[in-house]
């Protein structure tokens, strides 16, 4: 149980990336990438067709530059469009572009498992009572480095300051001599760039499908919950930390009940989230104006 524990803890470090990217984009802009999950399996897709005709390097970097694209064309072209607007018109675009690349990649690739062979793939370490899977270690390593990159990006340069700067007040962001919809175009290509190096990396360690979205999405959003808006570290984590619950539930119990354990986490992480609201809102009743 000691060696299930641990690989799902490490498996878990690719969902506090994808969460990392997540938090990031919610608390500079506001905006709840519900395509997060979507975006992973499309990395996890153009890593394992890069890497069929190259080698697995190269598809990860294709993945990377592939989510930066998606993220940049995202915010740009829709998202940029609803900022000031009621926040359920983003929670609907991005849910429907999630939406989209799935059935994409239902159409190109059906419904059949997937993963990228190579060396890593099936090599075990033995630390004393504790069997790690090679690839889960170096994919965990890999995100904790992508995680630490996003951070220092966003908390030591001059386009994070100025970032920052444009997600508290838009007229001193364009002080800083950035356009504000570039600063926030850029910040979503690297939340999505997160999460597609995020499902690269997943596509090493193990079998994905093109119907794996939303069962990452509710895992990226408890995450981030859990670790607080623009916390990267403490969403990393909290994605470790479910990859350990979710492995543990699954070596007790039935592998459904794995899934189940991931919503329950998501609700309660929510809930003192929701009765923050309701508390700030006045309304203690849940039913707004209706009541």
């Amino acid at each position: 149980m000691s060696s299930a524990l641990a690989n799902g803890a490490l498996s878990g470090g690719l969902i506090g990336l994808a969460a990392a990217g997540f938090t990031a984009l919610w608390r500079l802009t506001g905006v709840l990438n519900l395509a997060q999950g979507a975006l992973m399996v499309a990395g996890a897709y153009a890593t394992w067709v890069v890497a069929a005709a190259l080698d697995a390097p190269a598809g990860l970097l294709v993945a990377l530059l592939i989510g930066a694209l998606l993220g940049y064309v995202l915010q740009r072209g829709l998202l940029n469009l609803l900022l000031g607007q009621p926040g359920y018109l983003a929670l609907a675009g991005t849910f429907s572009v999630g939406l989209a690349l799935d059935s994409l990649a239902a159409l190109l690739f059906a419904n059949d498992y997937r993963v990228v062979p190579s060396v890593i793939t099936t090599t075990v370490i033995t630390l004393g009572p504790l069997h790690l899977l090679a690839a889960s270690l170096v994919a965990f390593c890999c995100a904790a480095l992508g995680t630490g990159a996003l951070g220092y990006l966003l908390g030591h340069t001059h386009f994070g300051l100025a970032l920052r700067a444009a997600s508290i007040d838009r007229d001193a962001g364009r002080l800083t001599g950035l356009p504000v919809p570039v600063l926030f175009g850029v910040a979503a290509a690297l939340s999505a760039a997160a999460a597609t190096f995020a499902g690269g990396l997943l596509s090493l360690t193990g079998p994905f499908t093109a119907t794996d979205g939303n069962q990452l999405l509710v895992l990226i959003a408890a995450a981030a919950m859990i670790g607080g808006a623009g916390r990267l570290w403490r969403a990393f984590a909290a994605g470790v930390l479910l990859g350990a619950i979710q492995a543990t539930v699954g070596y007790l119990a039935p592998a459904g009940l794995a899934d189940a354990a991931a919503i329950v986490i998501l609700l309660v992480a929510l809930a003192p989230r929701a009765l923050e609201a309701r508390a700030a809102s006045g309304d203690v009743t849940g039913l707004g104006g209706l009541s």
